[in-house]
């Protein structure tokens, strides 16, 4: 039987009398490809989708496991009719709904014993393929905050294939131990550790800039990048957080740096010489101390981004090219150039036309002049923290991880804005504004998160972990690629540090505390005094 008109529709028919036999509550029997999100086609392990004979079915109650029985009688039922090749999948609808993602709160009975329980987990876990572990309240879309239940959340690589079931169980068993029968447990597939792999940023968007965004002084949430990244290598396109000033010793002066994360001015290795390759990474290891030589030559920052203005360039010239390529616009173009007389309605609709490219050209034009005239350089690194863990001020015991730069800005280039409107976030606990998804608001967790580095030591996995502060947002994104380098503000304006990754859904962020952050600053620079630019 083929799958096309009234051969699928047969087929269709037959599968909706097995669910009501079963007595199962569906809503739709569908033929469609089905494709894991994980498999790419531009993944070298990518599949191609798959013909599956989709049913929607909500799941009765949390016991009920019957599914596997129907999913036999309907693949039973494909060959029987001839059909081979073809997938069954049952889902319930709900399951395609993103999940709701809060903060703990303080009171949560998990909250005090943390600490003591990740450490337990890790040593009853084999942690290959765990990136994190972290506890929220997860809920359906519809839940509330208070009606989510806590949850130790998982964050595990795609790419590792192992019984993660086995794990669920053994994480349930410590809950157990420690009387937290009331807590869930949830494992989540991620593309890899917080820090914003580069295998991510296949989807990164291109954002397309006005001639506003083409100034001498880039505010907060202006798009950087190290100097001379190609137009289509999405590599390297970051936020600039924000402006602090350093106290010079000497003169007394306060100067003026942009922040940003660290790695997001590091040049790829590829292109590099055997000794400009060692210099990376030892930057990458130790950071970037004041004064070095290397870094005016290879660590110069561009604000905005040139791929951003390119693209900002691009859509102008598209947008008169559909103008010019009006009929009407044409139309008394050619008539004009004949010297033919031109209705006056056309004549209107010209002169409108004509406005507005003319103002279309002005921008583009004075967006090329910046980027030809040098003027989106923004400056050399004057100092990195490299992309390391350090102890946490917080507790010496444990680590966290140190990723953050100043860029110091050349002649002609200035600091920016550093205000935030907290109005718009009165009802929000925390927000921040990056190059990528602007201006998003979430909730500062309670729990930390356990970020885990696994390592292979006598064919075993050891896992190495550090210690995150964290920002949840219950639905949505709150930092995508190329936000990294974003300051986290609270609704007051006050700064409460520096986001450097995200899970690979976006809804939990990672970031490093401001007293760290200065702390690190202060280390790397030898400077005591430093304080947020001034308005």
């Amino acid at each position: 039987m083929e799958l096309t008109g009234d051969g699928a529709y047969q087929l269709i028919k037959q599968a909706y009398g097995i669910c009501k036999e079963e007595g199962l509550e569906y809503s739709g029997v569908y033929f469609c490809f089905r494709q894991s999100v994980y498999d790419t086609q531009d993944d070298e392990h990518g599949r191609d989708p798959a013909m599956t004979l989709l049913a929607y079915i909500r799941r009765g109650t949390g016991t009920y496991r019957g599914w596997v029985g129907v999913a036999r009688k309907l693949h039973d039922l494909l060959l029987g009719e001839g059909v081979y090749g073809v997938s069954v999948e049952i889902a319930d609808p709900r399951f395609e709904d993103n999940l709701s993602l809060y903060a703990c709160y303080p009171t949560d009975i998990i909250c005090p014993v943390w600490r003591d329980l990740v450490p337990e987990i890790i040593a009853q876990v084999d942690t290959t393929g765990v990136n994190t572990i972290g506890c929220f309240r997860i809920g359906l879309n519809d839940t509330g905050r208070s009606d989510c239940a806590p949850t130790v959340l998982l964050g595990v690589d795609y790419r590792v294939q192992r019984d993660w079931k086995s794990v669920r169980e053994t994480v349930v068993h410590v809950l157990d131990r420690y009387n937290l029968s009331s807590v869930a447990v949830l494992i989540r597939k991620d593309s890899g550790k917080p820090s914003l792999s580069a295998a991510g940023f296949r989807n990164l968007e291109r954002t397309s800039l006005g001639p506003a965004a083409c100034r001498p002084d880039p505010s907060l949430g202006s798009s950087l990048s190290a100097h001379g990244v190609d137009t289509q290598d999405a590599m390297g396109m970051f936020t600039l957080g924000g402006w602090v000033e350093l106290r010079n010793p000497e003169t007394g002066e306060w100067v003026p740096l942009a922040l940003t994360c660290s790695h997001c001015c590091f040049p790829r290795e590829e292109g590099l010489s055997a000794a400009d390759r060692e210099v990376l990474r030892t930057w990458k290891q130790e950071g970037v101390r004041t004064g070095d030589p290397n870094a005016a030559r290879l660590l110069s920052m561009d604000a905005p981004c040139y791929r951003d203005i390119t693209a900002g360039v691009d859509a102008k010239e598209s947008t008169m090219a559909r103008s010019k390529a009006d009929k009407v616009y044409q139309r008394v173009e050619a008539a004009r150039a004949q010297g033919e007389f031109v209705l006056p309605g056309d004549k209107a609709k010209w002169k409108t036309a004509s406005r507005i490219l003319e103002a279309l050209e002005k921008d583009r034009d004075s967006m090329k002049s910046f980027v030809q005239n040098g003027q989106h350089v923004l400056g050399n690194v004057f100092a990195a923290s490299g992309i390391r863990e350090a102890r946490s001020t917080d507790d010496a015991n444990k680590l966290s991880v140190r990723d953050w730069a100043l860029v110091q800005p050349k002649s002609g280039r200035s600091a920016g804005d550093n205000a935030v409107n907290p109005t718009l976030a009165e009802t929000k606990k925390v927000h921040k504004i990056g190059r990528v998804s602007g201006l998003t608001h979430g909730w500062y967790s309670a729990l930390q998160s356990c970020v885990l580095e696994n390592e292979t030591k006598d064919g075993h996995t050891v896992a190495r972990k550090t210690w995150e502060h964290v920002v949840a947002k219950p639905s949505g994104v709150f930092l995508k690629l190329g936000d990294s380098g974003s300051l986290l503000f609270n609704d007051s304006g006050d700064v409460l540090g520096i986001l450097f990754g995200a899970s690979e859904r976006g809804d939990i962020a990672y970031f490093t505390a401001t007293r760290d952050l200065l702390q690190d600053i202060r280390s790397i620079t030898g400077v005591l005094e430093i304080r947020m630019k001034q308005e």
